[in-house]
């Protein structure tokens, strides 16, 4: 996200529909946008978008922050079961990154 920290897909979300209800958005954050977003390094423009309200998407995903992951680069949320769905971390190219590698404490997709 902007602010360093890592973004999450909900599976069970539609495309530019979210399905995190507001009971869900207390450890989930939607990231929002009062207008147009800006893609980051490496993040195409062009596969931004958002909801009807304003919920920044990629790839038509809706992307959330997890209020667990205190500091740029945590990925406390990754695999977390809940709300009808997985959490898992997004690639650059919009793909879900849905487990672990049994390499270095890194992620494959």
């Amino acid at each position: 996200g902007p602010s360093g920290k890592s973004l999450y897909i909900l599976t069970a979300d539609g495309r530019k529909v979210s399905h995190c209800n507001t009971v869900c958005r207390y450890g989930w954050p939607p990231l929002m946008t009062h207008g147009k977003p800006r893609a980051g390094s490496g993040v195409k423009a062009t596969k931004l978008g958002q909801t009807a309200n304003h919920q920044v998407t990629y790839y038509g995903k809706p992307l959330y922050y997890y209020a667990q992951d205190s500091a740029a680069g945590q990925t406390s949320g990754q695999g977390v079961h809940s709300f009808g769905g997985y959490w898992y971390l997004l690639t650059a190219k919009g793909r879900n990154i849905t487990q672990a590698s049994s390499g270095g404490g890194g992620y494959s997709y």
